[in-house]
């Protein structure tokens, strides 16, 4: 009996590599939102040292409070940008995720039909392997009766 061969086998490679290809991107949109909330408690973290030094400091002048005024609002803004872009990136995260699931469920489908495939070629070969059994038992038997 021949090898067993699954005819949808480039198939299946072809599902694989999508999966594979898509589980980059989510890595790769994953590590663009860690690098957003790292970006933000950076930025956290100057608007709250720029205010401190101010508070800290024995003297202030009316041009410090309006430069750290100036300087706490354009942190704001960009706070509440990146916030935005944020929300976009989890979107596309969520998306892709998505995207990852049903590439996982086409490639498991597949899979799951090569198993069946060579669970039936595997009970073929063990049919014809008893049938020649059976036949040569009969033959040795006929040849010991005669």
């Amino acid at each position: 009996m021949p090898a067993f061969e699954f005819s949808l086998r480039r198939a299946l490679e072809w599902r694989t590599m999508q999966l594979e290809l898509e589980r980059d991107k989510l890595r790769q949109g994953t590590a663009g939102l860690a690098e957003m909330a790292l970006a933000a408690v950076r930025l956290g973290l100057v608007k709250s040292r720029a205010e401190g030094a101010v508070c800290q400091s024995a003297a202030v002048e009316a041009g410090d409070l309006w430069a750290l005024a100036a300087y706490r609002q354009r942190l704001i803004a960009e706070l509440q940008a990146l916030a935005l872009r944020r929300a976009a990136a989890e979107r596309q995260v969520a998306a892709q995720r998505q995207k990852v699931l049903e590439a996982q469920r086409q490639c498991r489908l597949l899979e799951k039909l090569e198993q069946r495939r060579h669970a039936e070629w595997r009970r073929a070969q063990d049919r014809e392997t008893e049938s020649v059994a059976a036949e040569s038992f009969l033959a040795r038997w006929n040849r010991q009766a005669d």
